[in-house]
């Protein structure tokens, strides 16, 4: 198996890259978040790789830590989640802001990845809550808080934002700020305030 590649970028585009390492180019495909933090073609690189092998092609996927392989590699283990989605997800979402919205039940957040519906969504938060590390901005004391209070709570706060103009991403992850500010008794009208604030620094 491929675990890791270091070469040189021979090429980049929309998502992909082609690394030369001892005269064989390798094509891997990359999360947009990745592919944004490229250096220039010519440049020395390292990635960890996970190959998955279909029928009608082997196809090699990258990362810039041993940790978003491992994430990719539960992802796709849930069913209905392909590596096209689990990709999407490492392009939209930090591995904390995913850690986070698997522990808090924020279906909201996680629908808001290109390919996740609720159903989905609510899948992977039961079969993957336990299984990812909790992102260190989020306590052991927290957790009981934040489950009780993000279903209903947290999808009024978004949609309040949302219908402001704010996009399904931003108006998630500023209700799920305003609820680690907060905590879970806070009012709906304080939570709405106080997401507004986190709207308008994601915007600066």
């Amino acid at each position: 198996m491929i675990a890791a590649l270091t070469g040189k970028i021979l090429r980049k585009g929309s998502g992909e890259v082609v690394i030369d390492v001892g005269g064989v180019g390798y094509r891997v495909l990359v999360s947009d978040r990745l592919f944004t933090g490229l250096p220039p073609v010519g440049a020395q690189i390292s990635l960890y790789t996970l190959l998955i092998v279909r029928e009608d092609a082997h196809l090699l996927y990258g990362f810039e830590t041993w940790e978003e392989r491992e994430v990719f590699s539960t992802l796709i283990g849930v069913s209905g989640v392909g590596p096209k989605i689990a990709l999407g997800v490492l392009s939209q979402l930090s591995l904390d802001e995913l850690a986070q919205a698997l522990v808090t039940g924020n279906v909201d957040l996680l629908t808001s990845v290109n390919g996740i519906g609720k159903k989905t969504a609510q899948r992977l938060i039961v079969e993957l809550k336990d299984k990812l590390s909790l992102p260190k901005a989020v306590s052991k004391a927290d957790q009981t808080g934040f489950a009780t209070a993000s279903g209903s709570l947290l999808s009024e706060v978004v949609e309040a934002l949302v219908s402001l103009g704010y996009t399904q991403l931003d108006a998630a992850r500023a209700s799920q700020a305003a609820l680690r500010e907060l905590g879970a008794d806070a009012r709906l009208e304080d939570l709405i305030k106080v997401a507004l604030k986190h709207c308008t620094n994601l915007e600066v």
